[in-house]
């Protein structure tokens, strides 16, 4: 579903075919930016994993910037040989204390803010490969197409968006108690968009339907 569908649902909901008032229709935006993003900070799911990124290190550099629609590093790997064609795996570490030692290839990292520290540091170009989990990013609100927005979470958890935008509408309206039964609607549906990250998780690619007699 795209934005301009779970709006539309969240207006039939409180208003059902009537125009609902120019505030909620100014701040819908907003609302579905946030939905968007609070459900992706509570849990990794299925859709959020394909993150990939290839950072070209500089010799003498140490500190990169990282993606920006990075949320929780799984693994980071350093490219090298002759022909790009052998991988290691870098360890995670904390820098005690400033070091000033390089090598061909760093064995440690580090996160550092938005940022990935290299070391020992890097005096070779080298391919540094990051796996990781990732924030879908929706446009920002001023966007001109950002009602037209889909990704696989509007259209997987477009249920907890639509409970999380009735709870902001109803909290607005001083409706309390059907406030607070939205807020559960919208919680019951994150429960349930895990229960389906459960599932997608169990799917045995590699197995085989009895074959005997």
């Amino acid at each position: 579903m795209t934005f301009d569908e779970i709006r539309r649902e969240a207006y039939y909901k409180v208003w059902g075919s009537a125009v609902p008032p120019e505030d909620v229709v100014v701040n819908m935006p907003r609302w579905l930016s946030t939905a968007h993003k609070e459900i992706q900070k509570d849990y990794n799911f299925w859709f959020m994993q394909d993150g990939n990124a290839i950072i070209t290190t500089s010799p003498d550099v140490d500190l990169y910037l990282l993606p920006e629609d990075l949320k929780e590093l799984i693994e980071c790997f350093i490219r090298i040989g002759e022909q790009n064609d052998y991988t290691y795996s870098l360890r995670p570490g904390i820098l005690v204390k400033p070091t000033q030692e390089k090598a061909e290839n760093p064995t440690w990292f580090q996160i550092v803010g938005d940022s990935i520290k290299l070391f020992p540091t890097p005096s070779e170009e080298r391919d540094l490969i990051l796996s990781y989990w990732k924030y879908l990013i929706a446009p920002d609100i001023t966007d001109l197409d950002f009602y037209s927005y889909e990704d696989a979470l509007t259209r997987n958890g477009h249920e907890a968006i639509v409970h999380y935008v009735v709870w902001k509408i109803k909290s607005g309206m001083d409706a309390y108690q059907e406030a607070a039964n939205n807020y559960e609607q919208y919680a019951i549906a994150l429960e349930n968009l895990k229960r389906q990250d459960f599932k997608m998780r169990q799917v045995h690619y590699t197995e085989m339907d009895y074959r005997g007699v």
